[in-house]
């Protein structure tokens, strides 16, 4: 004997629906690029949460370890506890004077380690200084 499954209740036909919130939604486009404070926001995250916890940046921090708790200035070959080292970038993460893409700063901010120092807070300053004023 067949089963009857008129009993059962079907689906309300969305595909009008649907067609019409597809079509709405192509139709938007692109969003609008980020605002200044929104892109200041997003680079101060990034800096903040991985930049701070990246891989790359412990990595280089071990390798300019000479005993625990003490690092060497990849500058001044002074020995300085952690909480008086910054690690460096060799190549300025922000462009001084010019407008940097999103992009190019996170190429620029996670860039390989062989772009990268360990200097004590002295040393990172004057660079800092001079890559700024320069």
């Amino acid at each position: 004997m067949p089963r009857d499954f008129s009993k059962f209740k079907t689906e309300p036909d969305v595909s009008s629906d649907l067609n019409v919130f597809i079509k709405e939604r192509a139709a938007i486009g692109e969003p609008p690029p980020l605002s200044k404070p929104q892109e200041a926001f997003v680079k101060s995250v990034l800096k903040r949460h991985g930049w701070l916890k990246s891989k790359t940046r412990q990595e280089v921090l071990v390798a300019s370890r000479v005993s625990r708790g003490l690092y060497k200035c990849a500058s001044c070959a002074e020995l300085f506890g952690p909480s008086d080292v910054e690690v460096d970038h060799k190549c300025s993460v922000v462009q001084p004077g010019g407008e940097n893409s999103l992009l190019d700063f996170m190429r620029r901010l996670f860039c390989p380690k062989e772009y990268l120092a360990v200097l004590c807070r002295r040393c990172h300053r004057v660079c800092t200084n001079h890559d700024h004023y320069s």
